[in-house]
């Protein structure tokens, strides 16, 4: 999930059916992934239809409120826990796991 909140629209290539996990966000605070070095990860065709359908101009995140703040996997303060937003990242992780 932390890594899916940190994703960027420039790590996300949609023709290529992959994405690029190169950061996560805990606590609002922007770190590496887990593995503590960047990834490559192939998208089945459903994943792919879904970042389709949430693709936004608001900022660089992929997943983030209207104001471009970082969404949460709890409730700190200082990011944002867009329903929509948080809905969106929970299909896609139910598609990608």
């Amino acid at each position: 999930m932390r890594e899916l909140l940190g994703l960027r629209w420039v790590d996300v290539d949609l023709s290529a059916g992959r994405i690029n996990v190169r950061q996560s966000i805990v606590q609002c605070v922007v770190g590496l992934p887990k593995s503590g070095k960047p990834r490559e990860i192939a998208l089945c065709d459903d994943a792919i239809e879904a970042l389709a359908a949430h693709r936004h101009e608001r900022g660089p995140l992929a997943f983030c409120d209207a104001e471009d703040k970082a969404l949460m996997a709890g409730s700190w303060r200082g990011c944002s826990s867009d329903g929509q937003a948080r809905r969106a990242t929970g299909r896609l992780l139910e598609l990608i796991a």
